[in-house]
This record gives C-alpha cells, structure tokens and sequence, in this order.
C-alpha cells in the first residue's frame, strides 16, 4: 500500500517553488513501487481564501492522479478517499495483492 501526496504543492512567495509531487510525479513513483492500493491524499489541502491566493497553489482534483498512473501503473489499484473517510483493508486482500 502507498499514501501518495499528489497536489503538486507550490509556494507562491518562493517563485512557485514545488515541495509535494503532482500527480504525473506521483504516477510514475507508483509505476516503480507497484503498491496495491494506491491512495492519493493530501489533494483536498486548503491555506484558507487569502492563503490560497497569495501563498499556496495546489491542484486538487485526485481523478488526475488516477488517469497519470492508469498508463504507467495499470495493475495498481487506485482508491481515492474522501477528507476523514477510512480505509478498511482485510487480511486477504493484502495476501492477494503481494508480489512474488
């Protein structure tokens, strides 16, 4: 399983300065680990209007993480997760998934 940060943070005041991958970063590090599932998180971050405006860029729209990994990691399983929605995994669900 892989938490993926995928909003492609950026700092305004640092000349946009990237310090979270995006989602094609995202996508191709999924393409190298191979985890199952893959979860995009930390795409619904908000620095309130102003914050937003003056100090933070960010793309949070996480189905464009979902479309960048179908073509260089089509066999992991993509699940986005509302804000505070959980996660339940089962004991076969991780067996099924490991890589020999």
């Amino acid at each position: 399983m892989a938490l993926l940060h995928v909003n492609g943070l950026q700092i305004r005041p640092q000349l946009n300065k990237q310090v979270v991958m995006n989602a094609k970063q995202a996508a191709d590090l999924t393409a190298v680990l191979r985890p199952h599932p893959t979860i995009p998180h930390h795409y619904a971050v908000i620095s309130r209007p102003a914050g937003d405006r003056l100090l933070t860029k960010a793309n949070r729209n996480p189905a464009q993480f979902t479309e960048a990994a179908s073509r260089p990691a089509p066999d992991s399983a993509t699940r986005i997760l509302g804000p505070g929605q959980p996660l339940t995994m089962t004991t076969a669900h991780a067996h099924q998934h490991r890589t020999p």
